[in-house]
């Protein structure tokens, strides 16, 4: 079953005054306001399955609901406000919600398929938390079988009191059943007698140790960041789905004998395979996954049914490349270290640590990780041979949710993910890395975690397929100056740049840039030396630029508008002796406009562009020819540039999407058209620029791309593509669009674009 703490506080839970009014746990609590937030959610609903040997005595069973009823209050609570607080009503009395279902076999499905079929359509019933009941049962009756499925509410029971239901009912029913009287203990306390013990504990002091172990170990906690095949809605919807799976006997034999070796629990192994397998998904150090604990530190609960489930969060550092073997030690010690600390309740530890608000993820953490030590809370009656049946709630409560445990036939899993993220062939293909990096870590536990082998020989082989077939493009080994050169030759008088309806020709482009080269080595610049140009987006910046490449230096993009000490600072870091700005008269010129001597190689530098850093000073990033080039073929060969298109130039010249904007046209002989201040700003005014400039291939930062999408496209669009990248695209149009829409990304480092 769920994780259990084995140290039991001496002071006994005292029995409340039933006419005082109950309030709610801090777990009840933050399903109660999840419930008001969004109503007629199922994903809180708690199936219970007995399947029963013969023609079930329908009467027998309620008989042993009414029982059990009795025992449980509860199974009796119901929810409301008193004042400002919810607080739990427990009836005195609650006849069980009871229902029989008569089932027989059509000819195209089985007896099992037409209950699954009733079943699912009730487990995804929601429930009233303020009317009640929270129980209810469907007893799906057949000529010689029948199956009990009992759903209750989470608020007023959890895994472990799926258990105690199960072990109940059928002692219960086996009495009555033999025409004798159940002889069940009476339970000494109810659950709202703990949810009060519970909330006056709290208020006092003796947990502060236990806050500041929580305080310290989550201090700066970050947010993982997985691939998902959907973008994260504003708000979360709930919708999930089930995907099934098992990890064979032999694996788990095999399993067993590396945690006997290690002073590990299966527990433990598994969930550091988990986190390695996150590890591999988000390549961050730092992983963080919930996990559910049982929350019964006292003997005196473990016999009730209520909400006693707590989560832990665990935080991993895997940084440093460690082993698994090192791996599963670091996160023993922090689930031993977390399993110490279990009694503060999560929701107290979100309130104390007020993590920013965001509807669109869970607080803390939305990936969780849970092993069952015991079987699933599934109890059978006499010899009952019925197989489980699906029972898919069709929600989720976090984006992903690994449930695993031990059986006869090896170890049994099922994870529970979000469909406003993932796919089911998404979640198939991580079942499918999680067992190669089990299988991969029992064959070598010293291997390094990213170096544990994940992907099936099939896998292996389309990437193999993909890295050589984009492994290089650039089949010129021409710089991007010098194409530039060569179209100036063929087409002097085609149009290179546009700006507020003025022209500049390959020609003028050419000759104004050769100018500008001499001019520099003029002045003293030599190859590989760094230029910095801070100008405006206007024709003058693409002589600029053009220019420092001709005269063998690399060229350093700043944003003029940038604060004076940013632009000090970037000179300075990346020592840059002259500075392209101001008007073209105040430039280093030489009156020669031929093309100077070329003095660069694919393995000089081309720019050096200035992201942000870690520490929140910008760090210059040093990209090659080579690499550009390369960037240049794949946009042309990837996209069909050619001379006819026409390009816009939207983004700063301090982003490097404007890298992207400029080279691949200017070297295809296509022509670039500049946004001005107010078209970038303005989404109307930019799809009306874009319409009205004839433009073919166009990049929009996602914010911008976003709104223009949501505008009604004009007829008159001449764009073949619409290209953007630097956040998540969030936005999916309704209407099918006349232009390919392509969402790009890649670290700076990476030269613009990866994917």
């Amino acid at each position: 079953m769920l994780l259990q703490r084995k140290d039991i506080q001496n002071a006994a839970i005292p029995r409340r005054d039933v006419s005082l009014a109950v309030p709610l746990s801090p777990g009840q609590r933050r399903l109660w306001f999840a419930d008001q937030w969004q109503q007629g959610l199922a994903v809180y609903n708690l199936p219970a399955v007995i399947p029963m040997d013969g023609p079930p005595d329908a009467e027998t069973v309620r008989r042993t609901l009414r029982e059990i009823l009795r025992r449980h209050g509860a199974l009796r609570t119901t929810f409301r406000m008193n004042g400002t607080a919810p607080v739990q009503d427990v009836q005195s009395h609650f006849e069980p919600d009871f229902r029989v279902i008569r089932i027989s076999a059509g000819p195209d499905n089985t007896w099992k398929e037409e209950v699954s079929r009733h079943a699912i359509v009730e487990v995804r019933r929601a429930f009233d938390l303020a009317r009640g009941p929270l129980f209810r049962a469907v007893l799906f009756a057949g000529e010689r079988e029948g199956l009990l499925l009992m759903t209750m509410h989470h608020i007023v029971a959890d895994g472990w009191s799926l258990e105690v239901l199960s072990r109940e009912f059928s002692a219960i029913f086996k009495a009555y059943s033999q025409g004798k009287n159940p002889h069940l203990s009476e339970l000494a306390l109810q659950y709202a007698d703990f949810a009060l013990w519970q909330c006056e504990s709290l208020a006092g002091e003796s947990f502060e140790s236990q806050w500041t172990y929580w305080e310290r170990q989550l201090a700066g906690l970050p947010t993982l960041q997985l691939p998902t095949d959907r973008s994260r809605p504003a708000q979360m919807s709930f919708s999930g789905a089930q995907v099934p799976f098992l990890i064979s006997a032999e694996i788990a034999a095999r399993l067993r004998k590396l945690n006997h070796c290690e002073g590990v629990t299966m527990n433990m192994t598994l969930l550091a395979a988990f986190c390695i397998l996150l590890y591999r998904y988000s390549g961050q150090d730092e992983i963080v996954v919930g996990c559910p604990v049982a929350g019964r530190n006292r003997p005196e609960v473990e016999h009730l049914i209520g909400f006693f489930v707590n989560a832990l969060v665990l935080r991993t550092d895997l940084s440093g490349r460690p082993s698994f073997r090192q791996c599963l030690a670091r996160v023993r010690k922090v689930l031993l270290d977390a399993l110490a600390n279990q009694d503060v309740p999560f929701e107290q530890l979100v309130q104390r640590l007020q993590p920013e608000r965001d509807l669109s993820r869970n607080p803390l953490f939305q990936v969780s990780f849970q092993f069952f030590t015991g079987a699933e809370s599934t109890a059978r009656l006499g010899d009952a041979s019925s197989s489980s049946i699906s029972l898919d709630r069709g929600g989720a409560m976090f984006d992903l949710v690994f449930n695993l445990w031990e059986s006869s036939r090896g170890i049994e899993g099922r994870i529970e993910y979000s469909t406003d993220l993932y796919d089911p062939e998404s979640m198939a293909q991580m079942v499918q890395h999680f067992e190669l990096l089990l299988t991969s870590a029992l064959a070598n536990a010293d291997c390094r975690i990213g170096e544990l082998p994940m992907l099936s020989p099939q896998e292996r082989l389309e990437l193999l397929r993909f890295s050589v077939s984009t492994d290089h493009y650039a089949a010129d080994s021409r710089c991007v100056h010098q194409r530039v050169e060569a179209q100036a030759s063929a087409h002097p008088e085609r149009v290179a740049v546009m700006w507020r309806g003025e022209r500049m020709t390959y020609a003028r482009l050419n000759a104004r840039a050769n100018r500008l080269a001499r001019g520099l080595r003029a002045a003293g610049v030599t190859p590989g030396a760094l230029v910095a140009v801070a100008l405006d987006r206007t024709p003058d910046l693409i002589v600029a630029i053009l220019g420092v490449l001709k005269a063998g230096a690399a060229y350093v993009p700043i944003d003029p508008s940038y604060p004076a000490e940013r632009i000090t600072y970037i000179r300075e870091d990346a020592r840059a002796e002259i500075m392209i700005q101001g008007e073209p008269e105040e430039w280093p010129d030489a009156e020669n406009e031929t093309n100077p001597e070329h003095l660069t190689t694919a393995r000089d530098l081309a720019y050096v562009i200035y992201t942000s850093g870690s520490t929140g000073l910008p760090k210059g990033v040093e990209i090659e020819h080579g690499s550009l080039q390369n960037l240049v073929d794949w946009h042309s060969t990837q996209y069909d540039v050619s001379p006819d298109d026409r390009a816009s130039q939207v983004a700063s010249i301090s982003f490097d999407a404007a890298v992207w904007e400029i080279w691949p046209y200017l070297t295809s002989g296509a022509s670039l058209y500049i946004a001005d201040d107010e078209t970038r700003a303005d989404p109307k005014r930019a799809l009306a620029w874009l319409s009205s400039n004839s433009i073919t291939i166009s990049f929009l930062p996602t914010p911008l791309a976003e709104a223009v999408l949501r505008l009604k496209m004009p007829q008159e669009l001449a764009l073949r593509f619409l290209l953007t990248g630097g956040d998540r695209l969030r936005f999916r149009p309704e209407e099918r669009l006349s232009f390919e829409l392509v969402n790009h990304y890649g670290p700076t480092e990476n030269t613009v674009v990866s994917t």
